[in-house]
């Protein structure tokens, strides 16, 4: 069977890469470099268990015509950006390339993966006036893409296609385990899934954030209050680890669309979420600022240890506080080539970005930062994301 996946992102190559076991799959993307690395089977990603999966797949092919990638695929499977603009999710680059698909392929089963408005897969089907078109929302970590698609917490698939039972057999089929639950649903339900989802993980991380706050502001041990939390299994110990607030690609953006969604319902719980997460920032940089440190050094910009890019990190605003201090700031952060950001200097040699550092700024602590451990300031007590 033929699928394509149209996007060469993390969830786009973690899912290809997985399908190609078994199917032959095509990969679209309007960026050359991507499309080039695929065909000589490198990843454009840091995702180690992507760059295994890629070298042992056979049946891969990546283009950057739509002829050759729509045509004659069974599936299509749609994993584009749907970034914020004006308070919600832009869809357009999944109405534009559904309108391509349509004139090159009638008879394809488009799956929408990206992260949309709740009943925007159903307006799609209307205003196309084609009805396989679904939605089947991903649960992915960023650097943990593969495993998460191996060991999947559930899988869910928009039942309103003919091949909504095929598509959800051939996702079963990448999972090791055997007996994980799945539903399927309609794709406004599975929509809303991944939205309120995503705003509970991110509700879950600023309720430990202000935990912390009011722990360091009343003299406490957030460790042992959150360990004794911990041990009650309705609460549990996911999510919990004090950070400078969430961030990434995903958690800001899509608890602003639930916002948008609420807008003429009262949901004091959905529109607090992103207010406390800017309270932490702000409380953090202050905590900072309380230092007598002139020039402060921040080890790492990226928004997790595992990940290799720096959208929407939580740091970055923490920074930006920071600068408008007047105080002195140097960044250590690998990931970004150039010399300057933030206006900040980029010192990627770590013996000098701690000798010019008076105080070293960690979101997470790393191995090569304990035996600096008199200057780091973090709020990462159990040191993991």
């Amino acid at each position: 069977m033929k699928i394509t996946v149209v996007g060469i992102g993390y969830v786009g190559l973690s899912i290809g890469v997985l399908l190609a076991r078994e199917h032959v799959v095509t990969f679209f993307d309007i960026d050359n470099k991507k499309v080039d690395l695929i065909n000589k089977r490198q990843s454009p990603l840091k995702e180690n268990a992507i760059k295994k999966f890629l070298l042992e797949a056979k049946n891969i092919n990546a283009t950057t015509s739509e002829e050759l990638a729509y045509k004659d695929a069974t599936f299509i499977i749609l994993t584009l950006p749907t970034n914020l603009k004006m308070n919600k999710l832009d869809t357009s680059y999944v109405e534009i390339t559904i309108d391509n698909i349509l004139k090159i392929n009638k008879k394809a089963t488009i799956v929408v993966k990206s992260t949309v408005p709740i009943g925007f897969t159903k307006y799609l089907r209307n205003r196309f006036n084609y009805n396989d078109i679904i939605f089947s929302p991903e649960f992915l970590r960023e650097g943990y893409t593969i495993h998460d698609q191996l060991y999947p917490s559930r899988i869910i698939v928009g039942n309103e296609s003919k091949n909504s039972q095929l598509f959800l057999d051939i996702m079963m089929k990448i999972a090791v385990e055997e007996n994980l639950p799945t539903l399927l649903i309609g794709s406004s339900e599975a929509e809303a899934i991944k939205l309120f989802s995503n705003a509970y993980l991110a509700q879950k991380i600023a309720f430990f954030n202000e935990l912390d706050t009011f722990a360091e502001m009343q003299n406490l041990d957030s460790k042992k209050i959150i360990e004794g939390m911990g041990y009650d299994c309705r609460i549990g110990n996911s999510y919990n680890n004090p950070s400078f607030g969430f961030g990434g690609y995903c958690l800001p953006k899509d608890v602003k669309q639930l916002e948008y969604h609420f807008k003429d319902i009262s949901a004091p719980i959905i529109t607090s979420i992103n207010k406390s997460n800017l309270f932490r920032k702000v409380h953090i940089a202050k905590m900072i600022l309380n230092s007598s440190a002139k020039t402060i050094g921040i080890y790492r910009i990226n928004s997790k240890k595992e990940s290799d890019n720096c959208r929407e990190s939580s740091t970055i605003d923490v920074v930006r506080h920071i600068k408008r201090s007047g105080r002195d700031v140097v960044i250590f952060e690998p990931l970004i080539k150039d010399k300057m950001f933030l206006d900040c200097p980029i010192i990627n040699d770590f013996n000098e970005f701690s000798a010019h550092s008076d105080i070293i700024v960690a979101n997470r602590i790393d191995d090569i930062l304990m035996k600096y451990n008199s200057k780091v300031f973090t709020r990462d007590i159990f040191q993991y994301d």
